[in-house]
């Protein structure tokens, strides 16, 4: 209807028309916003750039209070997780891409662009998030760009810089279900227009959902505390530079786990069918039979455990990075330093119950220092191009040791097969990578609506590994040390078509690796080969409805090659790893996001993920014994993961403004292990009796989450109810050394409320 319909319609219907257009325009000048991503190495918009991304910007990261890794990692399509109750101790996949063995990460975690946790058992995956500015993640290999830990994805996440704007800032404090309280402060001082400095930090304390009945009554309660300061500098007009220090430390109690009531085969077939055995043979000795039942087992117990002495894990982290950006014409020279120091400790109970029996210590020291110079410009009026050279050096020492107590029942049993008190076990490694890479992609637009993408990078790894073992029985223990050399060139080819300006369609051919290491044992070095993954992609970003509704997605097929799995158990330390497998993962992954109004805002994610192992007839299992694992699926690749979200946003007066918002996540059934390992479906028949074997398999969840908050000039309040429904559900698990309670499955926070309180200055 125009205004000259409305003119002969009467006052009322003039009136009714003219806030009818009014509303029109204003829905006409709706649109999404951009997110701007660096995953390319240099600013793009996100509909732009020819790579599956899920990204979430600094607003989105406020909304929906993201903390952790898991906060946004249910929240991407095809990504799996496991963590066996420590937010130290996670585990991604990536379009079913993981860790199955070897000592590199297969899933790169970049921090300001430099690699925060480059090997497979660094306790540096999951940082605490604060004063972040975006986080992107990748799917599919990025080894041109990114590198050697990238053969599932990338993690590229950015803090928030200095500005030479103004002084400003934010306080933050949240309080909340199970003692949760944290607080937070940021802010910008501007030391001129030329430079600036940015000061961040926080301070979180939580009670814990666990409540330990044994002796030491410590629960999973934890602290948490960090600081950064960061530093901006404009010496000339050539040059500027960004730089940042943080410092983060993570306590925690007990894990976020519970007893399942389940053994291992190897523990069934020795102690536990034993001690049941003369249980029931001689009753007169008052044994009790395994497993120990002193708080339930899951699922009906998800927040109780019993312990002897006080568990705890503590994990110290420096990271440190400095950027110099050096304008040479109308080329850029970019210097990326990064250098990361991290210790972790965790003392737990390793029988799992009230009993003084085992007590285990794990230890770890990551130290890994690297630069990068990468030159980048217009190499014509239709050509850009990137090339760059590495150096790094990671150093990790890990850490084992097993205590055998003296628990007034069980020890004698184990004293007569030669076990004595003390020192069980004991094993120390040290891991040292030293790598050399050369890369370059040069982008081409051939026509006005076609550009051809061409890259690749050499990668040279040099490893050396000395590992030390002692314990009862085993004699003197004698460092051995054993070293090897691996090279690769990975190649990368993309096709990106642009049919008009609200649309983006691509096809990449990729490569990435994962090098190969070395086993320094007794018997000599054990040397196992690089792994390979080729990923073919097509995909389709759009824009529609003058940009209220974007929608991407993106088909894929990888062929991995050449998996390095661990000998013994494919999620656990072991000696030995081989190349023992190959595997095809396809699928798909669908994301939308529509302004459905005004003040209405809807996001969808959905993924479809097809995995499975083509050839893997020298599996092991965790007894030791060979199987044929070929036609299996890979750990940590959930067939469908999907989530929805949906924002209304609305006025109360002219200076108050709030929204209410639902989010709903969901992440199919996930094997923990490569015999695919269904509950209670393997059983152990003993000499004392028939018993089911423990599993490692996720099942299926969905987690729901409610967000309300007002916001009044510089003033802001949220509530946030997490797991709203009060899902009982796992993330993952973990064996103990000689469990008396069964093995743990580690358990999902339970309902919280957590209220929260900021303002912007």
């Amino acid at each position: 209807m125009s205004i000259k319909q409305c003119t002969s319609t009467g006052i009322a219907a003039i009136t009714l028309c003219a806030a009818t257009q009014a509303l029109a325009q204003q829905e006409n000048t709706l649109e999404l916003e951009e997110i701007v991503v660096t995953a390319q190495k240099r600013s793009q918009y996100l509909q732009d750039v020819p790579i599956a991304i899920t990204a979430f910007d600094a607003k989105q990261i406020e909304l929906q209070r993201i903390n952790e890794l898991q906060d946004y990692i249910l929240k991407t399509p095809n990504l799996g997780f496991q963590e066996s109750g420590n937010r130290s101790r996670a585990q991604l996949g990536i379009r079913g891409v993981t860790n199955l063995g070897g000592d590199v990460n297969v899933v790169g975690i970049y921090v300001d662009e430099f690699n925060v946790a480059p090997s497979s058992s660094s306790r540096t995956f999951d940082l605490n998030l604060f004063d972040i500015e975006r986080i992107e993640v990748l799917r599919g290999p990025q080894g041109t760009l990114f590198g050697r830990n990238t053969l599932g994805g990338a993690l590229n996440i950015t803090t928030k810089l200095p500005s030479t704007e103004a002084i400003g800032g934010q306080l933050t404090a949240e309080i909340g279900s199970y003692g949760h309280a944290m607080g937070r402060g940021s802010v910008n001082l501007p030391l001129s227009d030329k430079a600036a400095i940015r000061l961040t930090g926080y301070y979180e304390e939580e009670d814990g959902f666990i409540d330990n009945n044994g002796p030491s009554g410590r629960g999973n309660d934890r602290e948490d505390y960090g600081v950064r300061a960061g530093i901006y500098a404009n010496p000339s007009p050539n040059w500027t530079l960004d730089g940042s220090v943080s410092v983060v430390n993570y306590q925690q109690g007990a894990n976020n786990t519970a007893p399942n009531g389940r053994f291992l085969n190897l523990q069934l077939s020795g102690y536990v069918d034993n001690i049941n055995a003369l249980a029931a043979a001689v009753p007169a000795l008052g044994i009790d039979t395994l497993p120990l039942n002193e708080v339930g087992f899951t699922p009906d117990n998800r927040d109780k455990i019993a312990t002897d002495f006080e568990p705890s894990s503590e994990n110290d982290t420096t990271i440190v990075t400095l950027k110099n950006e050096i304008t040479l014409g109308d080329n850029t020279l970019t210097l990326i330093t990064g250098y990361i120091d991290s210790s972790y400790e965790e003392v737990f109970d390793g029988d799992q119950s009230s009993r003084a029996f085992i007590e285990s210590t794990l230890g770890s020291e990551l130290s890994s220092i690297s630069q990068e110079a990468r030159l980048s410009g217009p190499f014509s009026d239709d050509g850009f191009f990137t090339v760059g050279i590495l150096v790094s050096t990671d150093e990790r020492e890990n850490e084992s040791i097993q205590l055998i107590g003296d628990d007034g029942m069980y020890f004698p049993l184990f004293a007569a097969e030669g076990i004595v008190e003390g020192v069980f076990s004991s094993s120390r490694g040290k891991f040292e990578t030293d790598t050399y890479a050369a890369f370059g992609q040069i982008e081409w637009n051939i026509s006005d609506s076609t550009t051809l993408a061409l890259g690749g990078r050499y990668t040279r790894d040099e490893i050396t590994n000395t590992s030390t073992t002692a314990g009862q029985g085993l004699g003197i223990p004698v460092p051995v040390e054993a070293d090897d050399t691996f090279s690769d060139f990975s190649p990368s080819l993309t096709i990106t078509y642009l049919p008009s300006e609200s649309l983006t369609s691509y096809a990449s051919f990729k490569r990435a690796y994962k090098p190969g290491g070395v086993r320094a044992s007794t018997s000599g070095p054990q040397a196992f080969d690089e792994e390979i993954a080729w990923n073919y992609e097509i995909g389709l970003k759009s824009s529609w409805f003058d940009k209220r509704v974007t929608a991407n997605a993106a088909f894929f097929y990888i062929d991995w090659q050449d998996l390095q799995v661990n000998a013994r158990d494919a999620l656990s330390i072991s000696t030995q790893t081989l190349n023992a497998a190959d595997a095809t993962n396809f699928g798909f992954e669908i994301e939308i996001s529509a302004l459905v109004s005004s003040a209405f805002r809807l996001d969808l994610g959905l993924g479809y993920l097809d995995s499975e192992f083509d050839s893997f007839e020298n599996a092991v299992d965790e007894s030791g014994i060979d199987f044929d694992a070929s036609g299996n699926t890979p750990p940590f690749a959930p067939e469908y993961s999907a989530s929805i979200a949906g924002q209304y946003d609305f006025d109360i007066g002219p200076q108050i403004s709030g929204y209410v918002r639902a989010e709903y996540v969901y992440k199919d059934d996930q094997f923990g292990d490569v015999e695919n390992t269904m509950p209670n479906t393997r059983v152990f028949n003993g000499a004392s009796g028939d018993y089911f074997v423990t599993d490692r398999f996720i099942p299926s969840y969905d987690l729901v989450n409610i967000r309300a908050g007002l916001d009044y000039e510089q003033f802001s309040f949220s509530l946030s109810v997490e797991n709203a429904t009060d899902e009982d559900y796992i993330t993952g698990g973990r064996a103990s050394s000689i469990s008396l309670g069964g093995n743990l499955d580690a358990v999902g926070t339970p309902r919280t409320v957590i209220g929260r309180f900021s303002v912007n200055y």
